[in-house]
This record gives C-alpha cells, structure tokens and sequence, in this order.
C-alpha cells in the first residue's frame, strides 16, 4: 500500500480527523500483524496438536509391551478373540433400533470372565482383554448389522408391497393412447 493510498482510506493533514484516522490506522496495522503472527503459529498449533493426539492414543500401548512380552500380547490377544462369545440380542437391537443398535453394538465393549486369566501373565491379560473387547465389539456390530438390514428390507417389501396395493386398488386410470 502506497502513502497515497494510505492518505486516500485514512485521510492526510493535522485536523481532528487524521487523528482519529491515524489511532486507527495502528489499530488496522496491529489487528494485521496478529492476524500475521496468528497465520505463522496455525500450522505449528496444528503440528503439536497432532503429535499430542498420536502420543496420547499410541502411550498406553508402548507403556504395556515390552519386546520379550510381545509373545504373550500376541497370544492373549488371540484368545481373547477366539474367545469372544455374542449374544443374539444384538441381532434384535439392530432389528429394533435400526442405526442406534448398531452404534451401541460397536460402542458397548463387554469384560471377559475372570477365570480365564488366572495364573497368566500380565502382558497376556492385557492382550486377552484387548481382543476379548475387539472381538466381541466386531461381532456385535456384525449381529446388529444384520438386524438393521432386515429391518430396512422388510420396510422396504412392506413400502413396496403397500405402492402396489394403492396402484391396484385407486380409481385413477391411465390414459390410454388411440391407436392409429
């Protein structure tokens, strides 16, 4: 921005007015450079943010795996899985409450029984639990998958069903071209 332009928006000479223009024109040019300072920093608030997010999701993991445990981890995790047992209600959560059901179903992470984990070790506790709650979350969501597509094919027949009882049963007649 030139002076002459600046002159032009905020006005030039010694009246009250240039001086009202001027406070302004520090007002702007400071609102500018935060505005400045602010463009700089977003990207490095953006970068630290992610790091806190990725180091708050991944800590309690390499806090509870040491290299000689991971054996167990693998191995309690894939019991934990193997294990996992679903009930059928979760067929008629997703039947009854269509998308809720499923969203319960994957957000509902059951406790394995106790008696599976006595006398292991601790790196395989945390693994069987860890795939008990994976196993049992995926195979509810599954179940609850199921139910909520039986329910939207069933609308579906019922809707369909319904358009061709009405087509059948109204007075309305399609007009019927005269044939030449």
């Amino acid at each position: 921005m030139t002076i002459e332009d600046r002159n032009l928006i905020f006005g030039s000479g010694g009246s009250f007015r240039s001086c009202h223009c001027q406070a302004f024109q520090r007002i702007v040019l400071r609102s500018k450079e935060t505005i400045a300072m602010y463009m700089k920093c977003r990207l490095a608030y953006k970068m630290i943010a992610a790091c806190m997010a990725v180091l708050f999701f991944t800590a309690p993991l390499l806090g509870q795996i040491q290299p000689e445990d991971k054996d167990d981890f693998i191995l309690g995790r894939a019991d934990g899985q193997r294990d996992a047992k679903v009930s059928p209600a979760w067929f008629w959560a997703g039947f009854c409450f269509g998308p809720i059901g499923v969203f319960i179903a994957y957000s509902h992470h059951p406790s394995p029984s106790a008696a599976a984990l006595i006398g292991k070790s601790e790196p395989y506790i945390v693994g069987y639990k860890n795939g008990y709650k994976f196993g049992c979350a995926s195979r509810q969501g599954v179940k609850a998958l199921y139910g909520c597509g039986a329910l939207f094919l069933i609308a579906g027949v019922v809707a369909f069903v319904g358009f061709l009882y009405g087509y059948s049963h109204s007075e309305w007649e399609w007009e019927q071209s005269p044939a030449e």
